[in-house]
């Protein structure tokens, strides 16, 4: 039974559970959803583009990423091999609004982009085929009607050809990266309410487990010096345990069939 004093309210005498923030368990939960999201709006997820190529040339293909403010420069920039064929590379973007410029290769080069999208968590949206605001070094760049695919030949004695697109190719990142935040949030919103719900439970098997400890105490305290006495009585034979080189030789061998290829019965 308990007791209040002078001038303190009766709710303040019930607990936690009676806070108007609920039970402690979603309160944590509550917190950790909040930090969860301040941290997401700092750190965000960099989107990944995904590109689909089908080349002719190979090479080592160069993705130059800016802001609208700043020029192209090595250090904002990532490299993938280009591979003759049929082929999906990846580059890791700036979680903030960019402009790109693509290298396809160091050198007379020949590509196909069937398609491009971004992967941002578990969204990935499609990008259109546009065809880039400026070229250099290339001899053709069009989108082909038939196939819709952007297609990419440089000049025969070019030694650095470039394509650059606009910064609004990626307007949709900023919103599906939102979409992502929301959705993450809802689920870790559903988890947390179902651990408020299932605090009970958990605490009713805890006092369950409790009474179960105190009752089978004596048989527990029993297990230690059992365990000592049958470690001793076959201390012997586990001091004599070694592991033969055939053991070795044979530790991922499914089947015994191999010791009689080798003219051996056993082991």
């Amino acid at each position: 039974m308990k007791f209040r004093l002078p001038g303190q309210s009766i709710s303040s005498t019930r607990g936690d559970h009676n806070s108007p923030f609920g039970p402690p368990a979603l309160r944590l939960a509550m917190a950790t959803l909040g930090l969860f999201a301040l941290l997401y709006f700092i750190w965000p997820p960099a989107p990944v583009l995904m590109m689909h190529l089908d080349a002719k040339t190979s090479g080592q293909s160069e993705l130059f990423y800016r802001s609208a403010d700043r020029a192209f420069e090595q250090v904002n920039s990532s490299m993938q091999p280009l591979r003759i064929g049929d082929s999906i590379i990846s580059y890791q973007l700036p979680s903030h609004r960019v402009a790109l410029r693509w290298d396809p290769a160091m050198g007379p080069v020949r590509v196909a982009v069937r398609e491009w999208w971004l992967s941002i968590g578990i969204w990935q949206v499609s990008l259109p085929l546009v065809l880039p605001t400026k070229s250099l070094q290339m001899e053709r760049v069009v989108i082909d009607p038939q196939t819709s695919w952007l297609l990419l030949e440089s000049l025969p004695d070019a030694v650095d050809p470039q394509v650059e697109f606009a910064p609004d190719i990626l307007a949709h990142a900023r919103q599906w990266q939102g979409a992502h935040l929301l959705f993450l949030l809802a689920m870790a919103f559903a988890a947390a309410f179902c651990l408020s719900r299932l605090e009970s439970f958990f605490s009713h098997a805890a006092q369950h487990l409790e009474r179960w400890v105190q009752r089978e105490r004596p048989t527990l305290a029993a297990f230690a010096p059992l365990l000592t006495l049958s470690f001793v009585c076959h201390l012997y034979r586990l001091a004599q345990f070694a592991v033969s080189i055939d053991d070795e030789y044979s530790a991922a061998r499914l089947l015994p069939t191999g010791w009689v290829t080798q003219g051996r019965w056993g082991n």
